[in-house]
This record gives C-alpha cells, sequence and structure tokens, in this order.
C-alpha cells in the first residue's frame, strides 16, 4: 500500500490546478537531519530513492548554491528561526543537556519566526525535534508556537523509545509524554494530524516539521531495511540501513503530500525542504562528491539541499544558482506572506529567485562552529563571497583557499598569498568581533551554566570556586569542616533544612558559621522525597507546598539572626526542574545546584549500596580528573555535611587536602554570591 502511495506523486504534478491562492498561504517548513547531498535521488543518487522528496524539487524549484549556517544542528537550527548568524544569538555550537558539555543559549530577547507569523494572523506549529533549549524562556510555546508536539533534546540514543542519555525529552506542549514507535513515523502522524485538523480553518497556518532522521544511530524499522537488502543485495549493510533510513523519511513526506493533496491544502501551501548539515560518513551517508561531511567546513559538511514548491508561484522544475543561506528562509517566509520585516536579519530573502528574477548578492557569507572535545571549546571557521571559500577545518589548523567555480569539491587549494585570502580573512575577523557583543548581550551562558533554570556553575574566566555544603538530618561533620575552612581561611556556603536551623544540637556551629562569615541559605524541610532522576521532571511537591515549605525553612532561619530574603535556595536533587526553579522566582529566589560531572555528591553513598558506592578516595580522584579536563572556573563544589553512619570514609575529612591542592593551582575560594554575582 505504501509502495502505491508513493508511486501517486509522480502524477500528483499533472492533477493540481494552477489556481491563484490566497494573499497568505499555508506554510510548511520541513527539516532533516544531517540528511546528505548525495543522498537524495533528485541530486543524482544511484542507490536511495527519494520519490516524494524529488516531487518537491521537480515541481518547484531547487537551490543549486544553498548552505546550512552550521555544520551541526543547533547552530543552523538557530539561524533558521532568527534570520541571523547562530553566533550572533548565542549558539555558536550544540545545545546539549549536560551543562558541561553545552555551547549555546538562544539569546532571551531574540524574536523567532513563529511569534512574527502568529501576530500576522498565522496559526504557528511544531513537531519533532527543536534543539534550542530546555527550559523557559526557551521552550517553544514560549517562543512563539501556538502548538508543540516533539522532542526538546538534541539526538535520540534510540529511534523507538525517544530517549538521551536515560532523559525523555518528548513533550506535547510543556507536557512529558512517551509515545510508542518509532520516531520518524510518530513526528509525520502528528504533522498529518495538524493539517487535517487545520482544513477547514480561516486562518493560514505555519507547520514547522523537524524530522530527527537520518540522524544517528542509523535505525530504519526492519521491514524497511528488507526492502533495501532485496532491492541491492551487495550494498554494505551499514550503508544498507542508512540507505533504508532515508527512504523511510521519504515515505512519511510522501504520506504529508498525500494528505495534503486530498484536502485541498497543495494548492495553496508553500512548502520548503532543507536540511541542517551535510551527511555524516562515519555512518555511511554520502555527500556525494562534495569534500568532507558534518562536522566538516568543508562542502560536505555545510552544502544542503533546498526545494521550494508554491503551486502557481514557483515555476516547476525550476532552478536558481543564487548564493543563499539558512537564515535566508525567515525573510523570504516574511515576503512570501506579505509580511513587513519586523526586526534586522542577517539573512537576506530571495523570494525574487523564487518568482524568477535574476539577482545578484555580493554578499561575504560566514561559518563560526565552537564545540568541546578535541576543539577544547575553541571555534573554526569559513567564509565565502563569490567564487571564493576560506576555510579552517579544526581550531589548530590553518586556513585554505579554494575557488569553487573551477574546484567545486575542493581537491586544490590556492596559494594564500592571493589578495583575495587577506580579505575574506579580515571580513571573518570583522564578523567575529561583531558577533562578540551579540554573545555577551542577555545570554546567562557567558557567566553562568544553567540547567533548568538552575544555576551549576559560575563564571568559567574566573579561577574561583564555591565550596557548597547541605545537610539535614545527617551533620555530624559539621563543626570539623567549620574549623577546617576557618584553618584555610577559605569562605564556605551552607544551605541547612529549616529542621537542621532549629535542632539544639547544630546551634552553636550554625552561629560560629554566622560569625565567621559564611553563606547560609535554605535547602528545605521536605528535603526526603526521593525520585528517579530521570522523571525529576515529575514535581514530587505541589507548588503551595514547596514555598510554604521554603518560606518555613527562612523563619527558622530568621530566628538565628540570619536574614530571611536569601537570593539563592539549592534544592535536593530531585526537585531540581523548570517548575521548581518558576516557583521559586515567585519569592525572588534563584535556584542553584551543583556543577555535575564533579561526582562529589556522591559522598552520601554506603557500601551496602554495591555498585552504586563510591569511597571518598574515587571521589577525590574523580574531582581532581574533572578540574585537569575542564577546570573548576566557577565551578560549585557540593560535599554533604553528614551522611548514614555505615559510610565510614567520610569526604568532609579530606577537604584541607582538597583546598591546598586547588589553591596551589591559582584557585581562591569564595561564598556562592560571591561567586554568582554580577
Amino acid at each position: 500500500m505504501k509502495y502505491l502511495l508513493l508511486s501517486f506523486y509522480f502524477f500528483i504534478s499533472l492533477l493540481v490546478s494552477f489556481s491563484q491562492p490566497a494573499n497568505k498561504p499555508n506554510i510548511i517548513l520541513i527539516l532533516a537531519d544531517d540528511l546528505g547531498y548525495g543522498d537524495i535521488g533528485f541530486l543524482g543518487s544511484n542507490d536511495v530513492k527519494t520519490p516524494a522528496i524529488d516531487f518537491i524539487a521537480k515541481n518547484g524549484m531547487s537551490f543549486t548554491n544553498f548552505y546550512a549556517n552550521s555544520t551541526v544542528c543547533s547552530p543552523t537550527r538557530a539561524s533558521l528561526l532568527t534570520g541571523k548568524y547562530p553566533d550572533a544569538v548565542g549558539v555558536p555550537g550544540v545545545i546539549r543537556q549536560d551543562p558541561t558539555d553545552n555551547w549555546g543559549n538562544l539569546l532571551h530577547d531574540v524574536e523567532l519566526l513563529p511569534s512574527v507569523l502568529k501576530k500576522n494572523g498565522y496559526q504557528t506549529a511544531m513537531v519533532g525535534k527543536w534543539h534550542l533549549g530546555y527550559s523557559n524562556p526557551n521552550l517553544p510555546n514560549a517562543k512563539g508556537f501556538d502548538y508543540f508536539k516533539g522532542f526538546l533534546g538534541d539526538m535520540m540514543d534510540d529511534y523507538f523509545t525517544h530517549r538521551r542519555d536515560g532523559v525523555n525529552w518528548m513533550r506535547f506542549n510543556e507536557k512529558v509524554i512517551d509515545p510508542p514507535g518509532h520516531a520518524t513515523d510518530i513526528f509525520t502522524e502528528w504533522g498529518i494530524d495538524y493539517v487535517k485538523n487545520k482544513k477547514k480553518s480561516k486562518e493560514p497556518f505555519f507547520l514547522f516539521l523537524s524530522y530527527n532522521a537520518p540522524h544517528f544511530p542509523i535505525q530504519p524499522p526492519q521491514e524497511e531495511v528488507d526492502r533495501v537488502k532485496k532491492r541491492l543485495p551487495t550494498t554494505d549493510e551499514k550503508r544498507v540501513k542508512n540507505i533504508a533510513l532515508v527512504e523511510h523519511l521519504d515515505a512519511s513526506i510522501g504520506k504529508l503530500l498525500a494528505v495534503l493533496k486530498e484536502n485541498g491544502q497543495l494548492e495553496n501551501t508553500l512548502i520548503l525542504f532543507t536540511s541542517d548539515n551535510g551527511g555524516s560518513l562515519p555512518h555511511a551517508q554520502s555527500n556525494g562528491k562534495l569534500n568532507g561531511g558534518k562536522q566538516d567546513m568543508f562542502e560536505g559538511g555545510i552544502k544542503v539541499p533546498l526545494f521550494v514548491y508554491w503551486n502557481g508561484h514557483v515555476s516547476k522544475g525550476s532552478s536558481s544558482s543564487h548564493l543563499t543561506m539558512t537564515m535566508d528562509i525567515f525573510p523570504t517566509i516574511c515576503d512570501a506572506a506579505s509580511i513587513k520585516y519586523p526586526v534586522a536579519f542577517d539573512g537576506k530573502s530571495f523570494f525574487a529567485s523564487l518568482k524568477g528574477a535574476e539577482t545578484k548578492d555580493n554578499r561575504t557569507l560566514f561559518w563560526v562552529r565552537k564545540e568541546g572535545g578535541s576543539y577544547k571549546g575553541q571555534s573554526y571557521y569559513a567564509a565565502r563571497k563569490g567564487r571564493f571559500k576560506i576555510l579552517q577545518n579544526h581550531p589548530d589548523g590553518k586556513f585554505s583557499l579554494y575557488d569553487l567555480n573551477s574546484d567545486p569539491f575542493e581537491k586544490n587549494p590556492l596559494d594564500t598569498s592571493l589578495q583575495i585570502f587577506n580579505e575574506l580573512k579580515q571580513a571573518l575577523t570583522e564578523h567575529i568581533a561583531s558577533t562578540k557583543n551579540s554573545l555577551q548581550r542577555n545570554n546567562p551562558s557567558t557567566k553562568y551554566t544553567l540547567d533548568h533554570d538552575g544555576i551549576v556553575r559560575g563564571d568559567s574566566t574566573v579561577k574561583k570556586i564555591a565550596w557548597v555544603f547541605t545537610g539535614d538530618e545527617y551533620f555530624e561533620g559539621l563543626e570539623r569542616i567549620t574549623k577546617m575552612l576557618s584553618d584555610a581561611k577559605a569562605a564556605g556556603s551552607f544551605f541547612l533544612t529549616g529542621r537542621l536551623y532549629k535542632n539544639p544540637l547544630a546551634k552553636s556551629a550554625i552561629l560560629r558559621l554566622l560569625a565567621d562569615g559564611h553563606y547560609m541559605g535554605p535547602h528545605s524541610d521536605g528535603h526526603l522525597l526521593y525520585n528517579d532522576w530521570i522523571k525529576r521532571d515529575s514535581s514530587l511537591v505541589s507548588r503551595d507546598s514547596m514555598l510554604n515549605d521554603l518560606r518555613s525553612n527562612y523563619k527558622a532561619m530568621k530566628e538565628l539572626g540570619i536574614q530571611e530574603k536569601q537570593l539563592y535556595f539549592i534544592p535536593p536533587y530531585e526537585w531540581w526542574n523548570n517548575e521548581v526553579a518558576s516557583w521559586c522566582r515567585e519569592l525572588n529566589v534563584q535556584l542553584i545546584n551543583f556543577t555535575p560531572g564533579t561526582g562529589t555528591n556522591a559522598d552520601y553513598t554506603y557500601p551496602e549500596m554495591g555498585v552504586a558506592y563510591r569511597s571518598s578516595d574515587a571521589l577525590q580522584k574523580r574531582l581532581y580528573s574533572f578540574e585537569h579536563e575542564r577546570s573548576l572556573n566557577g565551578a560549585i563544589i557540593l560535599i554533604h555535611i553528614g551522611t548514614d553512619a555505615r559510610r565510614t570514609d567520610k569526604l568532609y575529612d579530606k577537604l584541607p587536602e582538597m583546598l591546598d591542592y586547588f589553591q596551589s593551582k591559582g584557585y581562591s575560594f569564595v561564598r556562592i554570591d560571591q561567586l554568582l554575582s554580577k
């Protein structure tokens, strides 16, 4: 049945009338993830069959000189929805759930495409992969989408279970959901449901259908694999799976096109199809004859397909060699919808090209990507003007110069003494300088690292550490820790439950901490509520009970002479989520937590816990390793002031040694409010 459906697309063009559409068309923007330039039938693939994608290209316009704004996901998506360079809106690299390996945070005050469309009469929806933030204000609904059903994270570890490092990022608007099935099928079903629901609507709609396919893991349904194996029996297994995954994606797009045709919506719908970057070569994806692949500044990493279908407006089978980029889509859609540009774009509309006009563009285009791992938190670059392109494929590498007219596959680098090389290098330098202030503007990630709206790391440009100590029922190390800090003349920050503040056995030690100038904050009386970490978004407490609990904590602190309105609150780990963070803001309190990856929080474990137990020696070694690999600049290091008696080795006993060690490496020790002061 599916293959009969696919063959149907070859005849759609004969059936669609060329009637004049309404002023504001429906708009569907389809984004593939890591789709290689050589994995599309229309672009010359010999083994991948993509009749649905080919239909969009054959019955619309294909752009032969179109580029993604980055070599990877998040930055390109940021440019797509802002119309700006990714490094100008805070996303020079990949946004990840692990704050220690996160290289972007979308500027909060940048208006996105769906918001602009919404203000101009459009109903706005997104289905699929978001990858531009894990918490408000950078969630789809907060950025202008009336409807969101999809995946907030980067990649899925499994197309069927939809998790990333054990965390479920599937959402219906902001509600956690856990749908069964292959991700491509799920997203297609949701997209089709949406357009069906809008069939009789008088308002136009904008649907951003953002697939995670064919991003690795290369995991097509088995029946697709079997079908491709039968057709290509001598093809390598790795390649077979990639072909199957791409063809499964294409079949899904075909189903959407069929529904649009059936509903009569195809006649007045502008459809754009592209990819966020090139195909991944290690995963048997193909970029044709282009040099390189995903993560490369070579053409194979950044040159991507763009096909645009718009019945009656875009000539069938037309093409454009106009030099264009992902960020150009936003202003182009505005022109198509007769919307006056509400903001200044880095991108430039290619609407005139769609209408068949000859266009000249003498822009210099830039690519910037920042990343960790082997890139060491540094950036690498490319720039193009006309036929000439310079690129640096790794922060440690040298720049090369290519003439893409005579050498489209970048086989023969030119002499870098040519004047155009220096001109492009100078233009790139100016671009980097122009976006530097943008990366600093209104962007918490440039000073703090956040996760779920909680600060987990301070300013990473200064060698300062905040030693944070928490306590509730166990506090046997309180007096010893106080003396250790005093001997080392080191500042500490203590977050204690209201019960502990009221405990007469702890009173004298707490008063000494206060007299010595340490920071004293709340830790919540409702501490002993445990939840699986991957379910932490399902709050165990209600808003009223949590706020009342925090107020009670403040009351106990005030009775000891501690200022009631402390700015920071460290919760039990199972309370650390966006909802609790929003409740805290009602009391003008900022949620904080320890710096993930340091490992010291495991000092509560004890031998009877089996494999979960971590000795103090192991925790100390891990902390030193973290410092060596990532530094502890601005880090929040957590140690419990007391643990279960079954844990006989106490991490706090190693505090003097750790203080000496990090002090010898140039770190200073400050209170949490000093670490996070603006």
